[in-house]
């Protein structure tokens, strides 16, 4: 029994790395009232997400002249306005009904180069590799099914699949996908088990074709 602590530890870290949170999390966001500054619109409107509404948003912005990447420090986050000399390079939004049952998160990182990123869906994949071959009972892993693959979305892409051990009526799909523009798309979706999938494929379809 005390053999399966290192491996339960290091699937649970890499489930943070590969798959994001669902929900308004509560991130630090600077304002700004420069009249200056720029003011950027979040890629998915409430048409997009029938019966949710938008619960929290910001935007990611560095200075101009610095270089953006995967490796690199990340992004000031900032709500509506961004100060001036800065430029906009990503943005996240999360969706929610009245419920809290149904929920949508996307999150877009818009880099300069493709440093990192394909290193990172490698590593990815390799994770998925491990947690595909694992019983959740036996590893004590967070869920009681496991699915993924691949995804035709951007240029490389996959989606994981969790359904809950303390809501059987519900699961999580999280999609991944880059794009030639050196874009990373997250989007998490939780629903109705069996639904949440075809609709964070739904999401991600429109999230690409406005990119």
């Amino acid at each position: 029994m005390e053999t399966k602590k290192p491996l339960i530890l290091f699937v649970l870290l890499a489930c943070l790395l590969i798959s994001g949170c669902v929900g308004g999390e509560d991130e630090s966001v600077s304002e700004t009232d420069s009249e200056s500054g720029i003011t950027p619109d979040v890629i998915i409107d409430s048409s997009d997400v029938p019966g949710l509404n938008l619960d929290n948003y910001y935007f990611y912005a560095v200075p101009e002249s610095d270089i953006y990447t995967h490796n690199s420090s990340s992004g000031s986050t900032y709500k509506d306005t961004l100060p001036s000399g800065t430029r906009n390079v990503g943005e996240k939004s999360y969706w929610m009904d009245e419920s809290g049952q149904h929920a949508v998160t996307v999150e877009i990182e818009r880099y300069d180069s493709d440093e990192g990123l394909e290193a990172m869906f490698e590593n990815g994949k390799e994770w998925m590799e491990i947690l595909r071959k694992l019983d959740p009972q036996d590893a004590n892993l967070p869920w009681a099914e496991y699915e993924d693959d691949t995804c035709n979305f951007g240029t490389n892409g996959y989606y994981q699949t969790k359904s809950s051990l303390d809501e059987s009526d519900v699961s999580r799909t999280n999609i991944l996908f880059m794009t030639s523009n050196n874009e990373l798309v997250t989007i998490n979706v939780r629903d109705e088990t069996g639904k949440d999938r075809d609709e964070a494929m739904r999401i991600a379809k429109i999230v690409e074709e406005r990119l």
